[in-house]
């Protein structure tokens, strides 16, 4: 792996140019690009989403103004008006929300853990959020179960409002066989997309290198190292590599007795799986949360629980890499004389099983912002390990298994820029 670690140096000094103001994107165009999962994932939720709270010296759409033991109350700042020209309600808002958690239970519950007849809602039990109330055109506010110390972090992240608002740097526009395109968004004061057009496809491409080399792409995502190194030694004349993300993927046990997650967590061997199977530029992970690189030491001592369940290994099957651990897993298990069977989910029944913790062990990935950002610290404990946020207690109790990080990289033509590798920044350079 040292190998690939001189690479990122190479690109991370690009980046670092970028991110000053020296570089001044052109404006318009449209790029293509292709990516490889079919939802939108931590990456592309920056093209449509909004920082919801104040940062930076950059205003956001809201501000918390009332906060109590059972009680938050936030306010839209003044007008927002957004990519159509509408202007945003609290029932807008609340809209958007609950199909949020319609569509993504456990993003969802993740967000609004405490609020009253949130878990009702996902089971199906009533129509509405009732814990989630606009009290007037600009107001809104949640009434919790219990109080939840940490929910004003848990909300200060991009995913609160999300695409359905059309308030991010770029706005959905239409849907169709080609696949979707995105405009920029020109009633933002600050932060509209520098080109005018997006236009992107989200998987079932079965060879985007072939259909980029016949420009049927502008960007496509790659993690697989004979693409990269195809790309590194073939098209390198006519483009170039950005690393835009890494993605840190993990084992989350939930299976009752900790001896049988300890006997579970011994079968798993992260190094094999990452350089024999899932065959893409990473490392392994000692710790989901830190830096700490290295394969995850398991205590000596595991032994056989005598499970008489077989363990359900549960994975989303839109992500590739996800379902190559998960294939690996079961035969690991079977091997160590494990009952097991896999359960291949779209992401909104990867999430219901999440939230309902229906499954033996469930693979999972989040980008690497978990390392600062509070909030994905808080998303990561609520999705997966029943709000445990101490990462020691998780590995302690054999919860939780990290196993590698995997580099995302777009493989650009010449003349399209990454500033500060994030997508929503792409630009075409005129020159």
């Amino acid at each position: 792996y040292t190998q690939y670690d001189t690479t990122y140096t190479q690109y991370d000094t690009t980046y670092t140019q970028y991110a000053t103001d020296t570089v001044t994107p052109v404006l318009g165009g449209t790029v293509r690009l292709y990516v490889q999962r079919s939802f939108f994932d931590d990456y592309l939720i920056a093209l449509v989403s909004t920082f919801p709270f104040d940062r930076n010296g950059t205003s956001g759409i809201l501000t918390v103004t009332e906060q109590s033991a059972r009680r938050l109350t936030i306010k839209i700042n003044g007008k927002i008006t957004n990519g159509k020209g509408k202007v945003i309600s609290a029932l807008d808002i609340i809209d958007s929300w609950t199909n949020l958690v319609r569509e993504q239970p456990a993003e969802g519950f993740a967000l609004f853990r405490q609020v009253e007849g949130l878990r009702e809602f996902i089971d199906g039990r009533e129509a509405v959020i009732r814990g989630l109330v606009a009290t007037d055109q600009n107001t809104i506010q949640f009434r919790l179960l219990q109080p939840d110390p940490d929910i004003v972090d848990r909300l200060s992240t991009g995913r609160l409002l999300g695409q359905a608002l059309k308030t991010g740097s770029y706005y959905e526009e239409s849907k169709g066989a080609d696949g979707r395109v995105f405009l920029s968004n020109k009633s933002r004061e600050t932060g509209s997309g520098y080109l005018d057009k997006l236009i992107l496809r989200q998987g079932g491409d079965v060879n985007p290198i072939l259909s980029f080399s016949l420009k049927k792409y502008d960007a496509i995502e790659l993690y697989a190292i004979s693409d990269l190194s195809y790309a590194r030694s073939n098209l390198a004349k006519n483009s170039k590599l950005a690393l835009f993300g890494r993605d840190r993927y993990f084992i989350s046990f939930n299976v009752k007795e900790p001896k049988a997650r300890h006997y579970l967590s011994s079968l798993v061997n992260s190094q094999e799986i990452l350089s024999d199977f899932v065959k893409a530029e990473g490392e392994c992970i000692a710790s989901i949360e830190t830096g700490d690189t290295g394969v995850a030491l398991i205590p000596p001592g595991a032994m056989h629980p005598g499970l008489t369940q077989p363990v359900k290994v549960l994975f989303c099957k839109d992500d590739q890499i996800s379902k190559i651990i998960a294939e690996k897993l079961i035969a690991d298990f079977s091997r160590g004389n494990i009952p097991c069977n896999l359960s291949a989910c779209t992401i909104q029944e990867y999430e219901k099983t999440l939230v309902n913790r229906n499954f033996g062990c469930a693979v999972g990935w989040v980008p690497d912002d978990v390392m600062n950002a509070k909030s994905e610290k808080i998303r990561l404990a609520t999705m997966w390990f029943s709000d445990i946020l101490d990462e020691k207690v998780r590995m302690d109790m054999f919860m939780q298994l990290p196993l590698f990080s995997v580099n995302r990289y777009l493989l650009l033509k010449t003349n399209v820029e990454i500033p500060s590798n994030s997508i929503q920044n792409l630009y075409i350079n005129a020159e």
